[in-house]
Order: C-alpha cells, then structure tokens, then sequence
C-alpha cells in the first residue's frame, strides 16, 4: 500500500510538473495581432509665396489643409516629406503626441519626419552620399535629402523599424544614376541596422514600377523580401506589369492613381508578419487666391491599413533612446554649413552659365 501511495504521489508530482511547464510554455508563445493605418505623404512644404505658385496656393492654407486631412484619417503612423518650410507649425497643429523633432528648414534640413500614436526611438537622419543637379535637374544638391528612420513601439514590446526617404527629383540621366546608388545606399543600412528586424519603408521614391527604375525597384526592394503595399491589395500581388496594362485598366496616367512615385514597402520576420489591407491614394485639395480648388500638394498621399501577428517578442539589440531636440546653437551652425556648400556649389556653375553650356531649370 505504501508502494503505491509513493508512486501515486510520484505521479501527481510529475503531473503537475508537466501542467506547469506546459501553462508556461503557452504564456510564452502568445500571439499577438492588431493592425495599423499609416499615411505616407509629400507634403510640398516648399515655402513658395502664392503669386510665384504656379497653381497660386498660398503655403499656409496648404499646410492646414493638409493638417485637417491628416489629423482627419487618425492613422497610427505619420510618414512625411518635403516638409522644408513649416515643419514646427506642423509640430504645433498635429494631433499627435510622438512627432520627431525639427532639423532645419528649407536649404538645411532633409523634410522628413514621422507623427505616430506609438512611442519613437533612436531617431536618425541619414543624407544621401550622392545627388544630381545644382541650378537644373531638379538642383537636388542644394537640397540635403535623405532618410529618416526611427523605431516604433506598435505593442508593447513589439518594434518595427520604420523609413521615410525622399529620392532624386528628376528623371535626366545624372539624376537616375543618383537615384539607383541613392536605393544602394538606403539598402545597404537597412540590412545593417535593421537586420532580423520587422520593416516599413515609406516615402517620395521618385521612382515606380511601370515608367521610372522599375526594374532597380524589383531588384534591390522585392527581390530583398520586400513587398509594396500597392501590388500586393490592387494588383493582386503581380510586379511584373506594363505602363500599357496600367493605363487600359485604369483608362488615366499613373499620378495619384496607381503605380505612384510615392512607395510603401514591408518586411516582415519569423516572428513578426506584416500583411497589407488596404491601400488607397487620396489628394488633399485646398481653394487657391484665385478661389479655385487646387491640390494642395502635388503628390497624392497613400494610406494603408496593415495587420500584424507576432509569435516571439524581441527587444531590438540597440538600446532604445528618446530623441534630443536640436539646440539653436546646432541649428545655426547646421545653416551656415549648409549656406557656405550651397553657394560654393552655385559658385562652380559660373563659368557653365557664361558658356551657355548649364541651362537654369527647376524640377518637379
């Protein structure tokens, strides 16, 4: 009788062992799943005064029209260019509490930031190593574009990496070449720094699939494991399709309509899946001086909706750090190095303008 009571507690013991470390086991392999909207969007923050505009808006009642449009669609995630003039003004209106911090207006900072519901660190601003063009093809060299990346709480204890990049303007042959090392550069970090790591790589490519690099952009993005949130929801996940397709289908041109210049990648992990909903372009209009009705930038904005299912929570290797506003001081100083590179630039093209060989153009 003892015999078999000691082996019945035996049993029982074991038993609850088992139960136990099965219990923890489940705890630990607990899936999480929710969902995200995100907005990308060029915001043509250039501060033109109206009478110059070639579609006479004024550059404060495009910014606020644009304010109440984004505020309007409460996306989780914010991802902004070209917001050269008025990015503190932004800061101020945005319903938003996490919006990264202000770097320079036009001529000194790269336009780029994020609005996000979610909690930012280890904010980076990368410039591009190459640009094309200083008084014509689209003058990207006096203009410090670059990326943005920052790291995004979407759960608690879930991170994703998130970009926004504004690309080479124009479409001239030195600006494609700019472009195609500018898509090297961008690549080659996101494998370093953000390698094993759940990505999203929104911006002003200046690039799509069917008339402009479309074969870099399957190369050096899709071939990488990305996908683009375009494809995958309105053309059932094909990216190899034609200008001609496009056009018979839709019966327009690609601006704001399909295929645009305005990209939003994804990649997931293992353990952290990311899958495109939705995806839309939506234009942001705004009533000129003239009282028209003009778009108040000249991209359309892109807005998402994601899903996301984690099996495994990982705390990124790098430390995670708040971002330090810019002091003045760095401010000022980040102007006049940019004011003395800028007019050593202009300089150079003195004696192509006397011979007639650089002729003065502006881009898109």
């Amino acid at each position: 009788m003892k015999i078999k009571k000691a082996i019945s507690f035996v049993m029982a013991v074991v038993l609850l062992f088992s139960v136990g470390v099965s219990v923890f086991a489940s705890d630990n392999s607990e899936v999480k799943s929710g969902s995200m909207k995100i907005i990308n969007m060029n915001v043509d923050g250039l501060p033109i005064p109206s009478f110059l505009s070639s579609v006479k808006k004024s550059p404060i009642a495009s910014a606020n029209a644009i304010i109440d449009f984004l505020n309007g669609y409460d996306a989780d995630l914010v991802m902004m260019q070209e917001n050269f003039g008025l990015y503190p003004y932004y800061q101020k209106k945005l319903a938003y509490d996490n919006i990264t911090g202000f770097v320079g207006g036009t001529g000194v900072g790269d336009g780029l930031g994020i609005a996000s519901k979610y909690s930012l660190y280890n904010v980076k601003h990368i410039p591009w190593d190459t640009a094309c063009g200083i008084l014509n093809c689209g003058s990207d060299e006096l203009t410090p574009k670059g990326f943005m990346v920052a790291t995004a709480e979407i759960a608690d204890g879930v991170y994703i990496d998130v970009y926004t990049i504004h690309a080479d303007a124009n479409e001239d042959d030195g600006s494609l070449k700019a472009k195609v090392e500018q898509f090297d550069q961008l690549c080659d970090y996101i494998d370093t720094y953000s390698k094993d790591r759940a990505v999203i790589v929104t911006g002003d490519f200046n690039s799509n699939f069917t008339l402009v690099l479309g074969d870099v952009l399957r190369e050096k993005f899709v071939a990488c494991g990305f996908k683009d949130t375009w494809v995958e929801v309105c053309n059932d996940g094909n990216y190899n399709f034609t200008y001609d397709e496009m056009y018979e289908k839709y019966h327009t041109d690609y601006w704001g309509h399909y295929d645009g210049l305005e990209k939003m990648f994804y990649r997931g992990t293992d353990t952290l899946t990311l899958e495109a909903k939705s995806h839309e372009y939506v234009f942001c209009t705004v009533e000129n001086i003239e009282g028209q009705t003009v778009n108040a930038a000249d991209h359309a904005a892109s807005v998402v909706e994601m899903t996301y299912t984690v099996t495994e929570t990982k705390t990124p290797d790098t430390p995670l750090e708040k971002e330090q506003a810019m002091s003045v001081t760095e401010l000022c100083e980040k102007a006049v190095k940019y004011l003395f590179k800028a007019l050593k630039l202009i300089i150079s093209q003195i004696p192509g303008l006397i011979k007639g060989d650089i002729d003065i153009g502006w881009g898109k």
